[in-house]
């Protein structure tokens, strides 16, 4: 392939980043002409790309430093006539750039199913990945490209294919709230509790991604929502975990388990405890949550509240029931013994107020 100076021209998402082959490298002198076939690709000059053509047939596979070709370029903007023009002339189909987008996966990317479609006359890899494993479909629903999906679809792609993080189209769709596509994907078989190498789910996706919409459409397709991922969170713990209030409420209306631990024993309230968020605290206690829960130490959200100072969450435990006097396993304190420790006057004293008692063995030395 003939290279010429073009970079960058088209955009698009990490998601879909893969390695190829470098270009080959051709004379500077040839450079002006791969510039010009180019230009006639992008200003859609049929008449100047075929007698370019004529007289330079090798520059229908021209090529920039980032692999990407003018077939590639002639797809994104959906050219057919200079598709056309360009595979009778011989340009690589299948040809890929160096992050393994070719003609066929960046015309999915960019909804040009006109392209799609001419450039499946031409034998292209319809099934073609990317290094990182996504197809044209996963891509076309990553970036919401509804035709292109749909016409995927229809060439019995397969729905549930996925990319090298075993994400599929609807992990993509969802993990950036796109719920039209992922209602089309399921019409033709999604399945909506599929896990990735992580264990996690569309829902888990969304939820990390404060994706309301898609979250709710899950929610609303009874997509199981309970799920726990590697490490043992669920979508509510990525919710809570990253502070997406709304999100964590969508959960919890939808009668999640708020009380699912993951592996170290660690609960949403206990969360949500730690980082202060005291609105989500304020739902999950409204909705089952055990505010007496502990993790494998002993430590409850009144201990970790009370350690770190926060009254406003003291309050609100102690008002939801939580127990004054639990102990700490490993150092036999109460959350008043671990609140003076600290120098958290004020929860102490509130705690002492309220009928916290001291623990009788505490040993302050031990934690």
């Amino acid at each position: 392939m003939l290279p010429f100076p073009f970079a960058a021209i088209l955009p698009h998402s990490a998601h879909v980043s893969a390695v190829a082959a470098a270009p080959v490298v051709a004379p500077s002198s040839t450079i002006g002409v791969g510039a010009i076939v180019l230009d006639a690709v992008i200003t859609n000059d049929v008449d100047a790309l075929r007698t370019l053509l004529q007289a330079f047939p090798a520059y229908a596979n021209a090529v920039d430093d980032d692999g990407i070709t003018v077939l590639m370029v002639a797809a994104q903007r959906g050219r057919v006539e200079i598709i056309e023009i360009l595979c009778r002339a011989h340009a690589s189909v299948n040809a890929q750039s160096q992050d393994g987008m070719s003609a066929f996966l960046f015309a999915a990317a960019h909804d040009q199913v006109d392209a799609m479609e001419t450039l499946l006359d031409y034998g292209p890899e319809v099934e073609a990945t990317t290094a990182t494993g996504n197809n044209a479909l996963t891509i076309a629903a990553e970036r919401n490209q509804m035709s292109a999906a749909v016409f995927l679809l229809e060439l019995d792609m397969p729905v549930n294919a996925a990319n090298h993080e075993g994400d599929t189209a609807m992990h993509l769709a969802a993990h950036n709230d796109h719920p039209d596509m992922m209602d089309i994907l399921l019409q033709f078989g999604a399945d909506i509790n599929q896990t990735n190498h992580q264990g996690r789910t569309s829902a888990m996706h969304a939820a990390a991604n404060d994706c309301a919409r898609a979250l709710s459409w899950l929610a609303a397709e009874r997509a199981d929502l309970d799920v726990q991922d590697v490490d043992g969170l669920t979508a509510l713990r990525h919710a809570v975990n990253n502070d997406h209030d709304l999100v964590a409420y969508l959960l919890l209306i939808a009668h999640v388990d708020p009380n699912i631990a993951d592996h170290h024993g660690h609960t949403p309230i206990m969360q949500a405890t730690r980082q202060g968020n005291l609105h989500t605290l304020e739902n999950l206690t409204q909705y089952r949550a055990n505010v007496n829960a502990s993790d494998a130490a002993g430590r409850t959200a009144l201990i970790i509240a009370a350690e770190n100072g926060n009254l406003p969450i003291v309050r609100r435990l102690v008002a939801a029931g939580a127990n004054l006097n639990a102990i700490l396993d490993r150092s036999h304190q109460s959350a008043m013994d671990l609140a003076r420790r600290n120098g958290h006057t004020a929860v102490s004293l509130f705690l002492k107020r309220v009928g916290a008692t001291e623990s009788p063995s505490r040993d302050p030395d031990r934690d």
